[in-house]
């Protein structure tokens, strides 16, 4: 039976609704230390998910967003009524800006080791203006231990703040639900090299650059490739009438936003291949989801998982927008299917949340 430490963690987190990933960090985490949550977030937000466990603070305006360091006064005052600070080991900020900011001043006032968690928003975002680079800098100094959700972005970080070459940073990725653990495929064998069945899961917006592979099905017709997309299409592309475009017999199968994980489960199996090629991206659950039911991947170079496995374990890492190397890369994994799909499982599954937490455990202590 496991024992609750001695420890007692206070996190921040304003994007707590807005990914899962974080509601199943806070319980696998709190299976081992006492941890309690700072929540605040806009007034008008949306949440993706319901958490009665925890409170949440409305607290933010149209016009914080445009101000924006009235945010970091307001969550701060907020935090100093709601929270007794001193009674905590640690304070944990799951962004360097948004949530790094507050924190920072808690840790400065009541002298408590910081630790801070980098993301996409914070380096493609918040640090390429010069104020934010500054204060993210301050933060990154205050903060114990820096954690990076892969090793593509300790890599970024460090070019950023050389500083950190020196300190206690460690890549910590986000784990996959439970049902993808207790359900991992054997790994699959290609039903035939005619036909290959590719599938990307995620929103359709410019930065998860679902037009690559539109162009992809242009422009290749040695096989037939049918490509199936799940996710909110936010772009309002016409599906119908691209595949009506097409001078060949492949086609785009539209399955919108999937809420159902069995039903996803089920659409992962029946194809071939995941292909998401964004411009950017923190980690990306989607591929570890895709490579547990057997599908062999195609990520971006130097974002999201690359570097989690070397290239050609479980798949092969691609320029975003760089067809021909799309097409020398989907040959690959043709030729090599039934090894790089049991890798894909074994990777898989080195992502549990257990493992997750365990990881988070060694790293910290405090």
């Amino acid at each position: 039976m496991k024992v609750l430490m001695k420890a007692s963690s206070l996190h921040i987190n304003s994007y707590y609704f807005t990914n899962r990933i974080h509601k199943n960090f806070k319980e696998g985490l709190s299976l081992w230390y006492k941890c309690e949550y700072f929540i605040p977030i806009y007034k008008d937000a949306s949440k993706s998910f319901e958490d009665h466990l925890v409170t949440y603070y409305p607290i933010y305006s149209k016009l914080d967003k445009k101000i924006f360091f009235s945010k970091i006064f307001k969550g701060f005052r907020l935090l100093r009524k709601k929270f007794r600070i001193s009674d905590y080991s640690y304070i944990h900020c799951h962004t360097l800006i948004s949530d790094g900011l507050i924190g920072y001043l808690a840790s400065l006032v009541y002298k408590k080791p910081l630790i801070v968690t980098v993301r996409n928003t914070d380096i493609n975002f918040f640090i390429p203006n010069k104020l934010f680079y500054f204060l993210g800098g301050k933060v990154l100094k205050r903060a114990s231990h820096v954690i990076l959700l892969s090793p593509a972005y300790e890599e970024k970080i460090k070019r950023l703040y050389p500083f950190l070459k020196n300190r206690h940073c460690f890549v910590l990725p986000n784990g996959i639900d439970d049902f993808w653990i207790e359900n991992l495929h054997k790994g699959k064998e290609l039903a035939t090299k005619k036909v290959l069945r590719l599938i990307f899961v995620g929103k359709n917006d410019v930065n998860k650059n679902l037009l690559t592979l539109l162009e992809f099905l242009t422009k290749y017709d040695d096989r037939t490739y049918e490509l199936t997309v799940v996710g909110d299409n936010t772009e309002a592309t016409d599906f119908d009438s691209f595949n009506a475009s097409l001078p060949n017999k492949n086609r785009i199968i539209y399955r919108g936003k999937i809420e159902d994980i069995g039903l996803l489960q089920k659409i992962y199996r029946e194809n071939d291949i995941f292909v998401l090629l964004s411009f950017k991206e923190t980690f990306g659950v989607s591929y570890i989801e895709a490579m547990s039911q057997g599908l062999p991947v195609v990520y971006t170079k130097g974002e999201g998982i690359d570097g989690f496995f070397e290239d050609g374990v479980a798949g092969y890492a691609c320029e975003p927008t760089n067809l021909i190397m799309l097409k020398e890369k989907i040959d690959k994994i043709v030729d090599q299917y039934e090894r790089l799909s049991k890798n894909a499982v074994v990777e898989a599954a080195k992502f549990s949340w257990d493992a997750v937490i365990e990881e988070y455990k060694k790293r910290i202590s405090v």
